[in-house]
């Protein structure tokens, strides 16, 4: 009899104690300006809501959404899909309407936005982004001009183009050797999304690219993609005028093959 009411008064103490489901005050994403990007703390902001379990939150999918930026921000990706998978599954009308509508809209102005920071969880899951795009039925802008089967490589292009703009003046203070990190790791993305035989001839592509042979300083990249441009567009009624001002401006513009590429183009011209 006793033991019965030990056990009872147990678990009444269990269920009078467990804690109820609570509003987690946090953003759907990670968005930041410059100061705020110098002052925020990934490992404090970490410490304090690693230990909240999402069963302990009403707002699970706006938690959830946070955490994976949060985890993004950490460099730490492995979490980062399963938790945006179970968001998704929670509510996908929130997770569409106040997550992925907005990355959409960043990713595809017309101007590369360098007032506020990306959402970190494209730096591990882009792709599964862009699928989640699909699913929120979000469009390209009929404006682009590029077809459905490009899409993903728009959204690509698009995030390459934000990283390249990123320590470039006058917008920002420059930073040449963290944008020359970056362009370095841009120029690796590129290959792995296009090959000189799926590079689309739409003009967005032929812009993104002209603006990646500009500031490459790889002259073995330079050389493959001037290459792949002059093919696709030397009949371009702009590619001259592309072609003398790389020719001016390009920091691997003396390199021998690149020069030879490019004084043949300049002879096929003038034939």
């Amino acid at each position: 009899m006793k033991t019965s009411y030990i056990l009872l008064a147990s678990c009444f103490f269990f269920f009078s104690c467990k804690k109820e489901p609570i509003i987690i005050d946090v953003p759907w994403q990670i968005s930041l300006d410059a100061s705020q990007a110098v002052n925020y703390s990934v490992s404090d902001t970490l410490a304090k809501y690693n230990t909240i379990g999402v069963d302990d939150v009403i707002n699970k999918a706006q938690f959830l959404t946070f955490m994976s930026n949060l985890k993004a921000m950490a460099k730490d990706s492995v979490q980062i899909r399963e938790n945006l998978r179970e968001a998704f599954k929670i509510d996908s009308i929130s997770v569409c309407e106040n997550l992925l509508k907005p990355i959409h809209k960043y990713l595809l102005l017309e101007r590369p936005d360098r007032n506020t920071t990306m959402s970190p969880i494209l730096d591990y899951e882009m792709d599964y982004v862009i699928e989640l795009f699909k699913k929120c039925n979000f469009q390209i802008p009929e404006r682009k001009e590029v077809s459905e089967e490009n899409a993903r490589l728009l959204y690509w292009c698009s995030y390459i183009i934000i990283r390249d703009q990123w320590f470039r003046v006058p917008q920002r203070e420059a930073d040449w050797d963290v944008q020359t990190k970056i362009d370095e790791e841009n120029q690796k993305i590129f290959e792995q999304i296009f090959t000189e035989k799926n590079f689309p001839k739409e003009q967005n592509f032929k812009e993104i690219l002209q603006v990646l042979l500009l500031h490459s300083n790889n002259a073995e990249w330079t050389f493959k993609w001037l290459k792949t441009y002059l093919n696709l567009y030397e009949m371009d009624p702009q590619t001259f005028s592309f072609i003398t001002h790389f020719n001016n401006r390009s920091y691997v513009a003396n390199d021998s093959r690149i020069r030879e590429i490019v004084i043949a183009y300049y002879d096929s011209y003038k034939n």
